[in-house]
């Protein structure tokens, strides 16, 4: 059974809303783009703008994957008013070799945008390694957004 991390830091901030580049490399560059964004008039010091840099500075990072199945949750609202809870899950596979972080968010965001577009999150916090992977060769994580 091969290991795989327990879980892949993200941490970076990014809207569904937007529509992306269908490019890798365009994206991760809008990606960039988007975080200094966020974070300027921050303090320095912030902390919110520290872990903005740290997360702008792991989408170049090897995840060592090079396929996995990612789960994620969205609301949507019925005819009859109620919220209700529903959940989705995509496989993404690296057309290069192994997977870095940024590519991860790019195929993230192309795979789920039509669902999070209108939900209230806007920061990828991390993957979490599933307890209920299927196939150990194509390891199943949680997508944790925040807001």
């Amino acid at each position: 059974m091969p290991e795989h991390p327990d879980s892949i830091p993200l941490m970076v901030a990014w809207s569904f809303a937007n529509p992306g580049s269908n490019d890798v490399d365009a994206f991760i560059a809008e990606l960039k783009e988007y975080n200094k964004e966020v974070t300027r008039g921050m303090g320095l010091f912030s902390p919110h703008r520290m872990l903005n840099f740290v997360g702008r500075t792991l989408l170049s990072h090897d995840t060592n994957l090079d396929r996995l199945r990612v789960k994620y949750e969205y609301s949507v609202e019925t005819e009859s008013g109620e919220w209700e809870d529903l959940e989705k899950q995509m496989d993404i596979k690296s057309s290069t070799g192994t997977l870095s972080i940024g590519e991860l968010v790019y195929w993230i965001h192309h795979g789920a945008k039509q669902d999070l577009a209108d939900q209230d999150h806007c920061y990828l916090e991390e993957l979490c390694l599933s307890e209920d992977s299927e196939d150990d060769s194509v390891p199943t994580y949680e997508l944790f957004l925040g807001s």
